[in-house]
C-alpha cells in the first residue's frame, strides 16, 4: 500500500483544487462584489441628497374645516404678515394660476361624483405642473 503524506484529519481545503477555487473567488468575483456594493452606496447617498434638496417653504400650515390652508407660523419675514390668512392659489412662473380647495386633499378613488372627481384630477395635474417650475408665488 502506498501512503500519502496527508493524514485523514487534515481538511480537504488544503488540497490544491480547493485552494485554486478559493483564490478564484477572492479574485475578480470579490472585486466585482465590492465595486457593486460601493456603487450601490453611492447611488443611495445621491438619491438621499436629491430627495432632501426638494424645494420647501419653512412654514406651519393648518387645514381648516372649510378646506382652507391657513398659515399658522413662519420664521420668514415675507410670510409673517400673512399669519392667520388662508392660502387661495399658487401662481407659477409661466403665469398659470392654480386654485387650492379641499378637493386636492382627497384621493380620487373616494370621490363619488364624476364631475368632482375629474375636477380634482385636473386640479392635481395643474398643481403638479406649477410645482415642477422653479418659482411659485403664493396668493392670499
Amino acid at each position: 500500500m502506498i501512503y500519502s503524506e496527508r493524514t485523514q484529519t487534515e481538511s480537504a481545503a488544503d488540497s490544491p483544487a480547493a485552494a485554486s477555487s478559493i483564490s478564484r473567488w477572492m479574485g475578480w468575483r470579490l472585486r466585482l462584489l465590492v465595486a457593486s456594493t460601493f456603487l450601490g452606496c453611492l447611488a443611495l447617498i445621491g438619491y438621499a441628497g436629491w430627495v432632501s434638496s426638494a424645494p420647501s417653504i419653512n412654514a406651519h400650515w393648518q387645514l381648516q374645516g372649510q378646506g382652507e390652508w391657513v398659515l399658522v407660523a413662519s420664521p420668514l419675514p415675507e410670510l409673517k404678515e400673512h399669519i392667520g390668512q388662508a392660502l387661495r392659489s399658487l401662481r407659477a412662473k409661466d403665469g398659470s394660476i392654480v386654485g387650492l380647495d379641499h378637493a386636492i386633499m382627497r384621493s380620487p378613488r373616494w370621490i363619488v361624483d364624476d364631475a368632482e372627481r375629474s375636477r380634482q384630477q385636473q386640479t392635481s395635474l395643474e398643481l403638479n405642473s406649477a410645482l415642477s417650475q422653479p418659482e411659485v408665488e403664493l396668493t392670499w
